[in-house]
């Protein structure tokens, strides 16, 4: 049997044998006043068959918690997209100076991996990245092996 194959933007590979795609996709988009580059952020995770979306995203933002100290949770809610139930949370936490930022994660299942997707921008410039984020999720599609 071959080894498996690791496809990425534009150039495939070959998966070294007991290694997992935990790939990061990074987009940046328009730098703000303060040099801050807003941004979409694709990751992906192989989770075990009992650990859902709610879990996922629990553990996700404990790690955030721990990570920043600062988070709050301003919303969170389970919705179908694309014919997908995806769960959809809005966070926001300061970083250094008080530079506040604000993030909208979704996150979707596919058997056993789980795909997230975090929109990140400052507070200031957060509400004119909403329709690129909102493109991103909304044309965001699994393509079947």
């Amino acid at each position: 049997m071959g080894a498996e194959k690791f496809i990425a933007n534009g150039w495939t590979a070959d998966l070294p044998g007991g290694w997992e795609d935990r790939s990061m996709i990074t987009l940046a988009g328009e730098t703000d006043a303060s040099g801050f580059a807003s941004n979409i952020v694709v990751t992906r995770q192989t989770v075990d068959s009992e650990t859902s979306l709610e879990d996922y995203a629990l553990i996700q933002a404990e790690m955030m918690r721990n990570e920043v100290g600062n988070l709050q949770i301003l919303d969170e809610r389970t919705i179908e997209m694309n014919g997908v139930q995806v769960l959809q949370r809005l966070q926001r936490f300061s970083v250094g100076e008080g530079q506040i930022i604000q993030q909208v994660q979704t996150y979707f299942l596919h058997g056993k991996v789980i795909f997230a997707i975090t929109g990140t921008a400052t507070l200031e410039s957060f509400d004119r990245s909403i329709p690129a984020f909102k493109e991103f999720v909304e044309t965001f599609k699994i393509n079947e092996k």
